[in-house]
């Protein structure tokens, strides 16, 4: 798994959209930011699935505990597990309480006796994946990514993200944000749309759904409606720009907030920080 003196590493996985993680613990706190994913994590020697969040999940750990875990993209995971996001919003629970105990126990038991479980972890999520990604799923992700509930700035193309600062606060792992892109800054300070729910009408028309479909589908693929997911999209794309010592106010400004008071609310609301604590 990790080597000492890297807790966190990541790489592509062969199963489009998901991504091969491991952690191993410096010990203590931790927070998990909402990011839109879900992941199958291998912890205790038992397989662990967690939900979407909609709110930091703060967990802790003794050091030198180790973890490997498959990140899906948003939308991706209830397919593989069968299971809609919407159950498991703010929840992790064990593999067996979604599948049958047995076939749960004996795929923890091939992942963990594996000489690199975390090697064993991405074989098996790669032999258990047979349904292509939802392309209506895929194209309502891409919207919202585009901009599309903030007035269609393609704020998160070129993004970096990063999910996890440390152990004692941070994000879902520990990595170090690059910025590949600048998005372009929107004179009208961006909400628009997503207060007066256009953006929401444009989206549905799109996929030719209506507004309480568009919702539902949502709620399965994701955990939350479209809204909360442009929330929380931008928000760790905003982020991962305010580390590299970009002034919390041009944040705001660059990604569809209404002024700083609104970005630093809504940090607040979904990290349980304000973000100079949050980044420090």
């Amino acid at each position: 798994m990790s080597e000492v003196g890297e807790p966190y590493r990541e790489r592509p996985t062969r199963v489009p959209g998901a991504t091969l993680w491991t952690r191993t613990s410096e010990g203590g706190d931790f927070r998990i930011l909402p990011d839109g994913c879900m992941d199958l994590l291998l912890s205790d020697d038992e397989l662990i699935v967690a939900g979407p969040d909609s709110r930091a999940w703060i967990g802790t750990a003794e050091p030198g505990t180790e973890f490997a875990g498959i990140r899906f993209a948003p939308g991706m995971a209830p397919r593989f597990l069968g299971v809609p996001a919407r159950e498991l919003l703010n929840q992790r629970v064990s593999l067996g309480d979604l599948w049958s105990p047995s076939r749960s126990r004996r795929l923890a038991d091939q992942v963990r006796s594996a000489d690199v479980p975390a090697l064993a972890l991405e074989q098996m999520v790669a032999d258990l994946t047979e349904e292509p990604a939802d392309r209506l799923i895929t194209q309502v992700l891409r919207a919202v990514r585009d901009g599309v509930l903030r007035g269609g700035s393609r704020m998160l193309r070129g993004s970096p993200r990063a999910n996890e600062t440390r152990d004692g606060v941070g994000l879902r792992a520990g990595r170090t944000p690059t910025v590949s892109g600048t998005p372009a800054r929107r004179p009208d300070g961006g909400a628009a749309m997503l207060e007066d729910g256009a953006g929401v009408l444009s989206l549905a028309s799109s996929v030719g759904l209506s507004e309480r479909q568009l919702h539902r589908r949502c709620l399965d693929a994701f955990g939350y409606g479209p809204k909360m997911l442009d929330r929380v999209l931008h928000l760790n794309v905003a982020l991962d720009h305010a580390r590299t010592g970009l002034a919390l106010a041009e944040v705001a400004a660059r990604f569809g907030y209404a002024d700083q008071a609104h970005f630093t609310r809504d940090v607040k609301a979904l990290t349980g920080l304000p973000p100079r604590l949050l980044l420090s």
